[in-house]
């Protein structure tokens, strides 16, 4: 989770075997919420697997948070034979519908290959007031490096959304199979689209890196 004022992270493996040697099995708002304040406070031990900056003297600030995590992904990705993309969730591009991502996954399918095959995927939500222009250019300077496609960008139906709302939706395209193909043909390289500002093209392409 990232903000201008601060950040923290959760590896989540690290993070379960550490409650579970705590006993604490059972995730709740005490144990999550207030862990995340007790790592703020320096109370939780480095092999808690919550990490905690809120930008002051000697703290990494939003930027080095995502920039170390695109380098990670991007290892991960090359490891598992696939790209390294991020993708913001954000008003101003094309709605995602049902029948442009069936489609999307029927052409990946019939295809039999997937050129712009994405292992790894960085998704970013803006908050309830959306993502500043200036925040969203310094977002992706410090991805584009790492990342091989363009910064992506899609809009959910249903105008604004609450984050934990939005990103449901997300989950449920990915674990139905059709979130992956979708991005992949919106990245995939045709020479004859142009750069939009949503990422890809205005045909929904990109520049595969």
């Amino acid at each position: 989770a990232l903000s201008a004022r601060g950040c923290f992270e959760m590896r989540l493996q690290q993070y379960h075997q550490y409650n579970r040697a705590c006993r604490k099995k059972v995730l709740n708002e005490r144990l999550v919420i207030g862990g995340v304040l007790e790592a703020a406070e320096g109370k939780l031990p480095a092999e808690s697997g919550i990490r905690v900056s809120n930008g002051g003297q000697g703290e990494d600030g939003w930027r080095a948070h995502v920039a170390r995590r695109s380098r990670r992904y991007r290892r991960q990705a090359r490891r598992a034979g696939g790209h390294f993309a991020v993708v913001v969730l954000e008003g101003g591009c094309g709605e995602l519908n049902l029948r442009e991502l069936v489609g999307a996954a029927e052409r990946s399918e019939s295809l039999g290959e997937r050129p712009a095959r994405i292992a790894r995927l960085l998704v970013v939500l803006g908050g309830p007031d959306g993502i500043s222009p200036e925040v969203r250019e310094a977002l992706r300077e410090t991805v584009e490096p790492y990342a091989d496609f363009p910064l992506l960008g899609i809009a959910l139906p249903g105008g604004l959304l609450h984050s934990y709302y939005a990103l449901a939706n997300v989950l449920v395209f990915h674990d139905q199979g059709l979130l992956l193909p979708y991005l992949e043909a919106k990245a995939a390289p045709r020479p004859e689209a142009q750069e939009g500002p949503c990422g890809g093209g205005e045909q929904g392409a990109g520049e595969l890196r």
